[in-house]
């Protein structure tokens, strides 16, 4: 299955804003590419792939760097820095 990017996003950005919620984040580290693997709306809840290793840090900044890439404004990791399950808080959209 195919997953559309800007899809996604506008879905997470509505949901979050909706809800009120925590973006959940489950990582995959060390895989060949970045990308997302899943979205499910009812759990807000993203599954993704992470072409870094979970060492020092750096997957956390790849992750970081790619949700802010996709949404299109500031994410902040805001529990889960040493786990699998991530939770951030998505700031407002930059203009």
């Amino acid at each position: 299955m195919d997953i559309n990017n800007a899809d996604v996003a506008e879905e997470i950005l509505e949901t979050v804003q909706r809800s009120g919620k925590l973006l959940l984040v489950r990582v995959h580290p060390s895989r060949r590419q970045t990308k997302i693997r899943a979205w499910d709306r009812n759990l807000c809840q993203l599954e993704m792939d992470i072409a870094a290793v979970p060492e020092k840090g750096k997957a956390n900044a790849v992750l970081t760097k790619e949700l802010r890439s996709l949404l299109g404004c500031p994410v902040v990791l805001v529990r889960g820095q040493t786990r699998r399950e991530k939770f951030f808080r998505i700031e407002k959209p930059l203009e």
